[in-house]
């Protein structure tokens, strides 16, 4: 049993849980609403200032109030600006208004949610706690807990493959940038100009700098692609085709890739550019292979959750 005193305390649970869901689109609703008011409260309070300065220009003695003077418009353009100062400043006192009661609810919203902060790890414990003595009491609905269990631990473990892995093609793809930054840095320099000597130095010196800047985006490349073969491995046969094509290409990316392709005239698909776009459909490919588990995974919690609640 349950320790619990409450025969339905998880069904009330999960009732309230409910709640709070519904409680936290409401203040995510709230608050956008409460940017949009301040956003208003900003534009308006410029155009207060707008309308007050015009009056004071009009009201003086400079240029403005003059040629207002002489075209006979000077009294009607300050009755003008009046009415309209007192248009916004009510518009402005509304929304102050809106805003106030806007956070309110949001303070209310907050208080409620405190008060139930702790349910979905209640939640948690009790189901886990459900778990054990269903599947100690043995039966189908056992079996297949214990199964949803096993999947759900095997799919973990590709999450956490696939995340390294997305981590790596980021550096990998930071790398090559920087190193195509080093590299054309390099070679708009315009040192030797003039001289043969001069120049053969500092184009030999260019080429071991591409070289150089090309073997550290081989070794970066490199273990983005032993990170996607680890991915691979862990996923099994849930690994589409395009996330292994995408390791391959990876492969063949580490071994070819030269300073050549960091030239400023390289182009094709022997140019830092066509690497680039490898890497980031590698990237895309995980991404990919991400959302399918999360979706394995929603589909398994559901599942294991509806067994537990039936079977209890």
């Amino acid at each position: 049993m349950l320790p619990t005193t409450e025969p339905n305390r998880l069904a009330t649970l999960r009732d309230q849980a409910q709640n709070v869901d519904a409680l936290q689109r409401k203040r995510s609703e709230l608050r956008e609403n409460t940017t949009q008011i301040e956003n208003r409260l900003r534009a308006l309070g410029m155009y207060v200032d707008q309308i007050a300065a015009e009056s004071q220009r009009l009201s003086g003695f400079g240029l403005t109030a003059i040629l207002y003077s002489l075209m006979g418009k000077k009294t009607d353009r300050l009755a003008a600006l009046s009415a309209e100062w007192t248009t916004v400043n009510a518009q402005l006192a509304e929304s102050q208004e809106t805003l106030a009661g806007l956070q309110q609810e949001v303070e209310t919203i907050e208080r409620q949610l405190a008060q139930v902060g702790t349910v979905r790890d209640e939640i948690r414990q009790l189901m886990a706690l459900k778990q054990t003595e269903l599947e100690a009491a043995g039966g189908d609905a056992a079996d297949r807990l214990k199964s949803i269990s096993g999947e759900m631990a095997l799919i973990q473990v590709g999450r956490d493959a696939i995340k390294k892995a997305i981590e790596a093609g980021d550096e990998a793809i930071r790398d090559l940038l920087d190193e195509m930054e080093v590299t054309t840095t390099f070679g708009r320099s315009k040192i030797g100009q003039g001289s043969k000597l001069i120049s053969a130095v500092m184009k030999a010196g260019q080429r071991d700098t591409r070289n150089e800047c090309a073997s550290r985006t081989r070794a970066s490349i490199g273990r983005f692609q032993r990170q996607i073969e680890k991915a691979i491995a862990a996923m099994g046969s849930r690994t589409d085709a395009g996330l292994i094509d995408a390791g391959v290409t990876l492969k063949r990316l580490t071994s070819e890739f030269s300073g050549c392709w960091l030239s400023r005239d390289a182009a094709g698909d022997q140019s830092a550019a066509s690497a680039i776009e490898h890497l980031r459909n590698a990237g895309m490919q995980l991404e990919h292979a991400k959302t399918q588990l999360d979706a394995r995974a929603a589909e398994l919690d559901k599942e294991r959750s509806e067994s537990i609640l039936r079977e209890g």
